[in-house]
């Protein structure tokens, strides 16, 4: 169950341009944030959050089944670590529709065709709202079919730009900003749809795996924020969410990360690598994954040595285990010392 501190906390996120909430499976990805100067509108009726701004809407119920999961993990490509509050479910409770071909749902109530792309996962129903009667039909000569390796229709979707709602139990996020084309990039609230990933790669979760996420919010904005901003870390001692996990974190998790943390600053600041290496060659999955959220937020934490952030950097490009472009990209702009 969500404490009351954790709810008034998930409340302000929700209209917090720092904050960055997102629906997540393997290659299906909806992002909704408050994109700075659009004009938002938040609505609390017991149970039920909904926020709705000109670009996306985000729908979440509290309900007494969902337990609040604080952690952070380095598995991702997306940023030199994720943080998140994954609010989650038993597994047996968050089944949706499961549909696995391309499916006319029928008219939406606020206008349009609704259709279920039938991405063929359990715990996550991806829904278009066509508005555009060519498109309309271009789907019904492949309704019952699976799509997602079907790249024409694929980008007769994209080209067309249908608002996207994405569902799981307990949460919704719509986007209605434009998919972006020819390398475009859209700040703010987006949806990703992979196929090359959709049900051929699993990206571990920092989770129990009985549990299923029905959305994850990383409230703060850590170095890079929802809407792609980069930013200073305040670091271990001062920085929000550390404060956070530190409060609703695992207690071995925590243990360990303060003890592996201080071994690495010393061994850094010796410019012992070797022994860092060995360290990490000869540790666990779940331990690899914790020194490389460490190791990142070293590089990023302007109050310690710098020689050992630059060697803490360094070690992460010899390891190639998290999206060191985008740390790179976060030093040029925030502390250029770093790479010279």
């Amino acid at each position: 169950m969500i404490d009351q501190s954790l709810k008034k906390l998930l409340i302000n996120a929700s209209v917090d341009p720092r904050a960055a909430w997102a629906i997540v499976r393997d290659g299906v990805v909806a992002e909704f944030s408050i994109f700075e100067g659009d004009i938002h509108k938040c609505t609390i009726v017991d149970d039920d959050l909904f926020v709705d701004t000109t670009l996306a809407s985000l729908k979440l119920t509290f309900d007494e089944c969902i337990k609040p999961i604080v952690a952070e993990t380095a598995a991702y490509r997306c940023s030199p670590w994720v943080q998140n509050i994954y609010l989650c479910i038993p597994e047996n409770m968050a089944r949706m529709s499961q549909r696995k071909q391309l499916t006319h749902i029928g008219q939406y109530d606020q206008g349009g065709e609704l259709w279920d792309l039938g991405v063929g996962y359990d715990t996550i129903d991806v829904y278009i709202i066509v508005r555009d009667a060519s498109l309309h039909q271009q789907l019904k000569q492949k309704e019952g079919h699976y799509i997602i390796d079907d790249p024409k229709l694929l980008k007769e979707i994209i080209n067309s730009s249908p608002v996207r709602l994405f569902k799981t139990k307990f949460a919704e996020i719509m986007v209605k900003q434009k998919i972006p084309v020819n390398g475009e990039h859209a700040e703010g609230p987006h949806t990703h749809l992979i196929p090359s990933i959709i049900h051929r790669l699993q990206y571990p979760l920092p989770i129990e795996s009985d549990v299923s996420p029905v959305i994850q919010v990383d409230p703060f904005g850590s170095v890079i924020d929802g809407n792609g901003k980069y930013h200073e870390w305040k670091g271990f001692e001062v920085d929000e969410f550390q404060s956070l996990l530190n409060a609703h974190g695992r207690n071995k998790y925590l243990k360990n990360k303060s003890t592996i943390k201080d071994k690495i600053v010393q061994l850094l600041e010796n410019n012992d690598r070797q022994q860092i290496s060995s360290m990490y060659s000869h540790s666990s999955q779940q331990t690899q994954d914790m020194m490389r959220v460490i190791m990142a937020q070293i590089a990023c934490d302007k109050h310690l040595n710098e020689n050992a952030r630059k060697r803490a950097l360094n070690m992460l490009n010899d390891l190639k285990t998290i999206n060191f472009h985008a740390l790179k990209q976060w030093s040029n702009k925030i502390s250029p010392e770093l790479v010279k």
